[in-house]
């Protein structure tokens, strides 16, 4: 063995020496521990520290418009128990002041989360499973993250002029809520809504699932991007619906506008009553799918054209009112 491969080796093993003294060391002083358990997912300036910062459910005076521009916190609205709106809320931030802010101005409650002061920034370090690699364990005795999260409590007879919610990072819980119009948004999160009544209503989700039991509305614009929606026990007029990868799922709702769903990747399933299949009028196409219908569907005729891919479906209802137009991409639909 030449001199400069022998030097080589025996600095390679002194290296690996060293590293089995220091690994030892830093053992032996709660190194996997730190691993475990360190927040590493935010840098700031290093006097920074997280603060919780909440309210307990506070009485609220009368307003009838809410406007809520939320970034990370949930949102529930709920029935409140008596004639009384209520607010409560717990949000953790590292700024000097207090992240969430609300103000009741001429008959309008607005909700605020502003973020701008925080002095801190997401750079998504986790050094954990080093422990579980060493280890075979993942120490868990850190206390929870607090979830950030609001909610507003509205009498079952509180009727809102309008309703605009923008959601960021968190899910969306509307319960009872009644509003003449309701403008809603949210970018990444769950969106649940049961019994709400809203004349007109425009939805817009990003990445997130979205239910709704129970929901009455004249005229629903609904957008979607990445999600499945469900929509249960509801009564809804007008209806534009457009998804660019997800499901659309219906059961006992009922249909009573013109109703377009337009899906570019993604099934769409219909399970109606006696009444809708006798009334409704439908007018079904898939370019890349297969169309099922119950076969006790009056008036209806299908095709399918010489490519062998492209489906489409008709059938004319009983009633002047109410139709059904569905176009798939790349999806099946079924009619039950």
């Amino acid at each position: 063995m030449n001199k400069l491969a022998r030097r080589t080796l025996l600095a390679a093993a002194g290296l690996c020496i060293a590293g089995g003294i220091l690994f030892a060391v830093g053992t032996g002083l709660g190194g996997m521990r730190f691993l475990a358990t360190a927040d590493l997912s935010t840098i700031g300036s290093p006097n920074s520290s997280r603060k919780l910062y909440e309210m307990d459910k506070t009485k609220l005076d009368d307003f009838s418009r809410l406007e809520a521009d939320i970034t990370y916190m949930d949102i529930s609205i709920l029935p409140s128990e008596d004639d009384s709106c209520y607010l409560s809320y717990q949000i953790t931030g590292s700024g000097a002041e207090n992240p969430f802010q609300y103000t009741i101005q001429d008959g309008t409650l607005t909700l605020k989360e502003d973020l701008s002061a925080e002095s801190q920034f997401f750079v998504g370090i986790d050094y954990s499973f080093l422990a579980r690699l060493f280890t075979g364990r993942v120490v868990t005795d850190a206390p929870d993250n607090v979830s950030d999260n609001l909610t507003l409590y509205l009498p079952k007879d509180k009727y809102l002029d309008y309703a605009a919610i923008s959601g960021g990072d968190g899910d969306i819980i509307l319960r009872g809520l009644q509003t003449e119009q309701l403008t809603l948004e949210s970018s990444y999160g769950d969106l649940i809504m049961s019994d709400v009544n809203a004349k007109s209503g425009s939805l817009s989700l990003g990445d997130g699932d979205a239910q709704m039991d129970t929901v009455t509305t004249r005229q629903m614009d609904f957008d979607t991007s990445y999600g499945d929606v469900s929509v249960n026990h509801c009564s809804l007029g007008t209806v534009t619906f457009q998804s660019s990868d997800g499901d659309f799922t219906s059961e006992n709702t009922a249909y009573t506008g013109n109703c377009s769903f337009d899906l570019s990747y993604g099934s769409v399933s219909f399970r109606l009553d006696d009444s809708q299949k006798e009334t409704l009028s439908m007018d079904l196409k898939t370019d890349y799918g297969d169309i099922s219908v119950a076969e006790d569907l009056p008036n209806s005729s299908y095709t399918q054209y010489e490519d062998e891919d492209t489906k489409s479906y008709r059938k004319t209802g009983s009633a002047d009112a109410g139709k059904v137009s569905v176009y798939c991409a790349d999806g099946d639909i079924s009619i039950r």
